[in-house]
């Protein structure tokens, strides 16, 4: 009896578990809003546009390549080639092989309809050119715009590797119309690299809607309820 007391008192908790999973929130599922953050098309050695080389291209002002609408001075850059902007090894952390650049005080920009209502998540690499004279560098400030709020001022200096950047931009309405911009500050010629950009909406599934893994659970906790409570019958017959 002991050992069926011991687990029955190990099962409940199981069920409850179970039961509260099924009833509460379940987790949100984030969904991905941009084409392209990590930059790795178009390739810059075929991209037509203001070709510098294989290394870096101008798309030219009102461009839009793979979902980034282009300035005139913000384009596309091959980290894994040598090019004038490093002058030397390029900044480290960056995925894949190519990045963005904003130069000045131009910007990228991309367009978009949210998927789902909930949160608005952005993340970011965020790096910088090296400085090579007194007036080319990576001492840039720059902003990051959805529509028109303005959600921070961000600064590089020279030569920083890539680093992680996170904002949480607020609510997003599931068919709404959203334009994401970064928005260099400085006239002058210094330049921010940006990668792996993502924003993504933490969409709840519908309510009363358990996951599977929920219910595997609640199931195992019911088939280990009534193994117990058929044990504990067949026990008490052999008592009397």
């Amino acid at each position: 009896m002991q050992f069926l007391n011991a687990n029955i008192r190990t099962v409940r908790p199981m069920v409850a578990a179970a039961l509260l999973a099924l009833t509460g929130s379940a987790p949100a599922l984030a969904q991905e809003q941009l084409t392209g953050g990590d930059f790795e098309a178009p390739v810059t050695g075929t991209f037509s546009g203001t070709v510098n080389g294989t290394g870096f291209v101008y798309p030219g002002d009102g461009v839009i390549k793979n979902g980034w609408r282009h300035s005139s001075n913000s384009g596309l850059i091959n980290g894994s080639t040598g090019t004038p902007w490093f002058g030397g090894l390029p900044p480290a952390g960056f995925g894949g092989a190519q990045y963005a650049f904003v130069q000045s005080n131009l910007n990228i920009s991309q367009g978009f309809t949210s998927t789902a209502s909930g949160i608005f998540t952005l993340s970011w690499l965020e790096s910088a050119r090296p400085r090579l004279n007194p007036t080319t560098g990576g001492d840039q400030s720059y902003r990051v715009w959805l529509g028109s709020t303005d959600f921070g001022l961000f600064t590089t200096t020279s030569g920083q590797a890539f680093q992680q950047r996170t904002l949480n931009l607020g609510q997003a309405m599931a068919g709404g119309f959203y334009t994401l911009m970064f928005e260099g500050l400085f006239a002058r010629d210094d330049t921010v690299f940006l990668d792996n950009v993502s924003l993504s909406v933490a969409a709840a599934p519908p309510p009363g809607i358990p996951e599977p893994g929920n219910w595997a659970l609640l199931l195992a906790g019911f088939g280990l309820t009534g193994a117990v409570a058929r044990r504990r019958r067949s026990a008490l017959i052999v008592a009397a």
